[in-house]
């Protein structure tokens, strides 16, 4: 009894621990929070079985510039033996037919056969090269909208947490302030109103603090579902709105925007597009180029009129030999093929550098968006330093009898639509971040 019982103890004491570690809150940066998303996310794993099966189709056409070697067998039996006609018709008198030697005929040969040029083939290795590629950066360009979105969702977040503390801050000041209202009242200073004015204050503080909760839930349960985590497991997410000063100085060097601009997935696309078609153009020429092939085979044959092997003699056959194939006509479908390309080409050229210079633009407008941004943030700390300053005189004032309550409560609306302006400013820089290095090409997981 005594066993088990301290049985029951560990067993306890062991699904107690398990479930402290379950619950144990995980601490997570945007790094790692990338990392976890490159690993966990479906869709990323989607994307690699799919760049594995073109890597396979790649390999599969790489096959066909190999040797080719094959083993054939058949055994057969004639219900009539065939006739085998060696003689002269116009000879007299004339010679009677002769009968295969046997109903029974087995048969076994080996061919072997080797494309010594084969231009077809050659070109469509590069095609399937070039389909792998995109894979490739298919992959990448979808890694950069995941980043995207889960930078989004990080800041945001962020930026949540911070207008949480500026309402807290703000729900101690009108419980302080609702406090002092009550005495006042009391010893006959205040009005009744201005006590109801900041309870009504107060529940418009938690009712907007709750909202805030449950838009963080919303953010998290995102950010779990995105990298795969278990939705139960609590996260906290560590980090800051604080601005990139490397971002601000790179993107005034005009040369390193220019180049980046090539490391953009969408970009790489198209030029991979180009080379599709240029590609595919090659196919079409090089099916009017000879092909020319080896070939050898090695064969028994034998007929008996009984199922007993030894009875059958094997004549040896073999011959080796070359094959030359030219193309002459196709009724022109060719022809057509090779101007279609031509022209996806040029459509795909066009299409690249359309991308590009939306790339350019969208980068230079990102850029002015960023300076006014900076510059308003900038402002607007001036302006939080002034607030606090006219709160806490407005506050001394009406401690001292001075002012009302009205003037009082501007100032607090004030100082805390300061703060809350400040951490909008800089929430939108950091998007406004994101937003470049996704335009840059340097945002990936």
């Amino acid at each position: 009894m005594k066993q088990i019982i301290q049985r029951l103890i560990y067993v306890v004491f062991g699904l107690s621990i398990a479930f402290h570690l379950k619950a144990q809150t995980r601490s997570l940066t945007l790094d790692a929070i990338f990392q976890a998303a490159a690993s966990g996310n479906k869709t990323i794993q989607v994307k690699l079985l799919e760049k594995t099966l073109t890597e396979s189709t790649t390999a599969e056409v790489k096959s066909m510039l190999l040797p080719q070697i094959f083993f054939t067998s058949s055994y057969t039996y004639f219900l009539e033996r065939p006739v085998i006609y060696l003689r002269d018709e116009n000879q007299l008198p004339k010679a009677n037919p002769v009968k295969y030697n046997g109903s029974l005929a087995l048969d076994a040969s080996i061919n072997a056969s080797y494309a010594i040029t084969n231009p077809v083939a050659k070109a469509e290795i590069a095609s399937t090269q070039i389909e792998t590629d995109k894979k490739v950066q298919e992959s990448k360009l979808f890694c950069e909208e995941l980043a995207f979105q889960l930078s989004r969702l990080f800041y945001n977040t962020i930026f949540l947490k911070h207008q949480e503390s500026v309402l807290l801050q703000s729900l101690e000041r009108n419980k302080k302030a609702l406090f002092d209202a009550k005495n006042l009242y009391l010893e006959g200073k205040a009005l009744k109103t201005d006590t109801l004015n900041y309870m009504i204050d107060i529940q418009r503080l938690e009712n907007g603090l709750s909202a805030l909760a449950n838009q963080i839930h919303i953010n998290l349960l995102q950010i779990k579902r995105l990298c795969a985590f278990d939705l139960e497991m609590p996260i906290q997410l560590e980090g800051d709105l604080a601005i990139d000063s490397d971002i601000v100085t790179y993107i005034k060097n005009k040369e390193a925007r220019e180049n980046l601009l090539n490391e953009r997935a969408d970009i790489k696309l198209a030029s991979l597009a180009i080379q599709s078609s240029q590609t595919d153009l090659k196919r079409y020429k090089s099916m009017y180029q000879p092909m020319l092939m080896s070939f050898a085979q090695y064969q028994v044959q034998s007929q008996a009129d009984n199922f007993k092997l030894r009875a059958y003699t094997l004549p040896r056959t073999s011959l080796i030999g070359l094959k030359l194939q030219v193309p002459i006509y196709a009724g022109k479908r060719i022809q057509h093929q090779t101007s279609s390309a031509k022209l996806l080409s040029k459509k795909r050229e066009l299409e690249k550098s359309e991308l590009t210079d939306k790339a350019k633009a969208e980068l230079s407008a990102l850029t002015l968006r960023l300076s006014d941004e900076i510059k308003q943030w900038q402002t607007q700390q001036k302006s939080i330093t002034a607030a606090q300053e006219a709160y806490q005189i407005i506050y001394e004032r009406y401690q001292a009898g001075l002012s009302n309550r009205i003037e009082l409560s501007d100032a607090e609306l004030a100082l805390t639509k300061s703060k809350l302006e400040e951490k909008s400013y800089l929430f939108s820089i950091k998007i406004l971040e994101t937003e470049i290095k996704k335009t840059l090409g340097k945002l990936n997981l």
